[in-house]
């Protein structure tokens, strides 16, 4: 997958996104963003979050 397309499947995610958790979807960009001598930690987290929570996620957003 590209990092266009990635960006895409992000920018569609957060459109499924409650707006109730907006903010926390915000602070965790902005904690990447930041990301310095933790490296990849918070990358596993999240890819470990979506894969595990794939099911409780979707229904969120609906």
């Amino acid at each position: 997958m590209t990092v266009v397309e990635i960006k895409e499947q992000i920018k569609q995610g957060l459109n499924e996104v409650p707006e109730t958790s907006l903010n926390d979807v915000l602070k965790f960009i902005n904690q990447l963003k930041q990301k310095t001598l933790v490296g990849d930690r918070y990358d596993q987290h999240l890819k470990k979050i979506l894969e595990e929570d794939h099911e409780l996620l979707k229904r969120l957003a609906q």
